[in-house]
């Protein structure tokens, strides 16, 4: 579903990622941890378009997203993103509008759908993440795992192939974390593609099928969760897991 190999991202002097190369099954969950810095979240913003890649090569769905032997059209490349979403750390909710409103705003306006047809996905995307009483609530009036589950209903509105999670908790207090880590796992239920940024290591250990383990720009361990959290062959693996206490 993801194929990434040999992508080179620096920004001026500064080399974030260097020589990246992974890929990833339909329908697999693949997490990516490391400190902070290490060019996780980069990773994400650049496959889904939110940063230039330098080199490399990018397909999703088996088609080109970057290459760069290729001059891939804007018209295409908004085909390939058009199967993939984001889920940010800060939520990225419309204060103006309702909670309803915020998710078929974009099929609207961007996808071209009929208001009846959004709100009906709408309503049934919020009953998926459980605030179905809250269609008419601002997003003030909402907790922050509460926008956070709006944010992955709109998410989903686009019905996505692929999914990306850059940090979902990171912006929460702890006792809101859990509800928002639930509606994400139940999201394998739906044959979603998904990579995920967290430091919620127990989370991860749980949902992923694969772990990646990256600093300074590189991957350096990659396995099971098991394998990964257990035994990894990594010392840098186990003195970063250490370091959380896990």
């Amino acid at each position: 579903m993801i194929s990434v190999k040999k992508l080179y991202k620096s920004f001026g002097d500064t080399e974030v990622l260097k020589d990246i190369n992974f890929d990833v099954k339909r329908g697999e969950v693949v997490s990516f941890i490391g400190p902070s810095g290490s060019g996780k979240s980069t990773l994400l913003r650049c496959l889904i378009d939110l940063e230039e890649i330098n080199s490399g090569k990018v397909t999703a769905d088996s088609s080109p997203l970057f290459q760069d032997d290729i001059n891939i059209t804007r018209e295409k490349r908004r085909e390939v993103l058009s199967q993939m979403g984001i889920v940010f750390q800060s939520f990225n909710l419309f204060p103006h509008m309702t909670v309803l409103e915020n998710i078929t705003m974009p099929l609207i306006t961007v996808d071209g759908w009929k208001r009846e047809e959004a709100k009906r996905e709408a309503v049934r995307l919020l009953e998926v993440v459980g605030l179905s009483d809250k269609a008419d609530s601002y997003p003030r009036e909402l907790s922050g795992g509460q926008k956070q589950r709006v944010a992955i209903a709109r998410a989903l509105a686009k019905n996505p192939k692929i999914l990306l999670f850059d940090e979902p908790t990171s912006a929460l207090d702890p006792e809101m974390v859990k509800e928002v880590l639930n509606v994400i796992s139940s999201l394998k239920d739906l044959d979603i593609t998904m990579l995920i940024v967290s430091h919620e290591m127990e989370f991860i250990k749980q949902v992923s099928d694969r772990v990646f383990f990256m600093e300074e720009g590189r991957i350096l361990a990659s396995g099971s969760p098991n394998s990964l959290f257990k035994d990894a062959e990594s010392e840098r693996v186990t003195q970063f897991l250490n370091c959380l206490n896990f």
